[in-house]
């Protein structure tokens, strides 16, 4: 559990989120995989969670773009038990336009640190967010129906580039970047050390480059 002990020692990210936006976001999929572990993944605060994961727009409450910091906040009251603050000044901020905001901080820094696993986090998570976005609005648009896209409740990344590339309309183009995204973004985050293996074998150089082919992408998928 090597990275479990990371996360939890003396100057670990639970110490220093408060302070410290991409390891803020890069704990969010740390503290649903506690909630589920501590509860399961019908657990209420698993499934608001999630949809920071995933762009989730059918669904009761809140979507993704929808979440607050100061929601996010009260969540990880709840899960911690404590009374952190990382919504002072910026209660109404969205924890998306966060998320994108780490991102291009990380894929603009020149020497960003490219071991850090909390930028690679980071940027994965926005990553995944703007594929599917785009992707939602795509099927929508070529296909003509989003009734497909209600369905989906499990392995939605996967799911999505199925019903992309069903598309006729879709950009056949982008292909090779969405089925990378789907390989490179894991669907899933848990607390076992080797589930973050892949994103510590990925070049940050990597995500980066791959972040700034898909970046453009989010004012065409506007939903």
């Amino acid at each position: 559990m090597l990275v479990v002990k990371f996360l939890w020692k003396k100057t670990s990210w639970k110490e220093r989120f408060e302070k410290n936006d991409t390891i803020l976001i890069a704990s969010i999929p740390f503290i649903r995989n506690i909630v589920e572990y501590i509860d399961s993944e019908e657990a209420s605060d698993y499934l608001f969670l999630t949809k920071l994961l995933h762009m989730i727009n059918y669904s009761d409450g809140k979507t993704t773009k929808n979440i607050s910091l100061e929601d996010l906040e009260k969540i990880i009251n709840d899960v911690w038990k404590k009374n952190k603050s990382i919504s002072t000044n910026r209660k109404d901020k969205t924890v998306y336009s966060l998320i994108i905001d780490v991102a291009d901080k990380i894929s603009a820094s020149p020497d960003i640190d490219e071991i850090a696993l909390e930028n690679k986090i980071a940027l994965s998570m926005a990553i995944r967010l703007i594929a599917e976005e785009f992707m939602i609005q795509q099927i929508t648009d070529d296909c003509g129906t989003d009734e497909q896209i209600k369905e989906i409740d499990s392995n939605q990344t996967g799911k999505l580039l199925s019903l992309y590339k069903q598309c006729a309309g879709t950009n056949k183009e982008l292909l090779p970047i969405l089925e990378e995204v789907s390989l490179m973004t894991a669907e899933n985050i848990h607390l076992n050390s080797f589930m973050y293996e892949p994103l510590i074998d990925v070049s940050i150089l990597q995500l980066k480059k791959l972040y700034g082919v898909l970046a453009p992408l989010r004012s065409e998928a506007e939903i």
